[in-house]
């Protein structure tokens, strides 16, 4: 059976963890699945062989195998296994980020409070990119005035239907990143921070950041001489 070679454009994430298991989605054309003929999309990651996913002529997957380097290799592509096309692009390894603490825990609903985030493993080759993030999931809505408080079981650990905001993180040193907190929570509210370099994977430790708000004052008024 003959077929055109496949071709490239896109890869989505082009980073992962050295411990692998990232899913990279790869755009391009000519892609194809023919189990008749033995005819199944695989990647090539540097030197290791990963046996991909069709999803369509368009579009295939590969799962990222583990490594032992934190740098960057080529890709291939095969419809077999034994015929690589070169794509023309990388994928960088990099060492799982370890998310330890952030400062501060509180800030205005406006947003723009700048957190500091303590950690390991920070890289400046990420620095940049507009996959290096955190991530600000709500984990308990409050309220404002006026507002039905939201008493529903949490579990911190699902956050597939949570609200979610993302803003740019950035390279300080080896221990430290920031980004400023979104806007777009309420006052009471309660969110997970974490970080991500790939917009994929992100760091196991997740720590509580709160939003306040002022609505008002009581009383508006006082005496100028305060021991009256």
């Amino acid at each position: 059976m003959f077929y055109r070679n496949p071709i490239v454009t896109k890869l989505e994430p082009n980073n992962g963890l050295t411990s692998g298991g990232t899913v990279v989605d790869i755009s391009g054309a000519w892609f194809n699945e023919n189990p008749s003929y033995g005819q199944f999309p695989f990647c090539k990651f540097g030197d290791n062989v990963v046996r991909g996913r069709f999803i369509s002529t368009t579009r295939i997957q590969c799962t990222s195998p583990a490594t032992t380097l934190s740098s960057a290799v080529a890709i291939s592509v095969s419809l077999n296994a034994f015929d690589w096309v070169p794509t023309g692009h990388d994928f960088g390894y990099y060492d799982k980020p370890i998310l330890n603490d952030i400062r501060p825990r509180y800030g205005n609903i406006a947003g723009g409070t700048e957190l500091w985030l303590k950690g390991e493993k920070f890289s400046n080759a990420t620095n940049g990119l507009k996959s290096v993030m955190c991530r600000f999931t709500l984990i308990h809505s409050k309220g404002g005035p006026g507002e039905e408080e939201d008493d529903g079981p949490v579990d911190e650990n699902d956050d597939s239907q949570a609200p979610v905001r993302f803003m740019p993180a950035y390279f300080v040193d080896s221990d430290t990143m920031k980004c400023a907190s979104p806007s777009g929570f309420g006052g009471g509210d309660k969110v997970l921070v974490d970080l991500t370099f790939n917009g994929v994977d992100f760091t196991d430790g997740k720590f509580e950041y709160n939003y306040y708000a002022f609505y008002g004052s009581f009383p508006k008024s006082a005496p100028y001489d305060a021991t009256n």
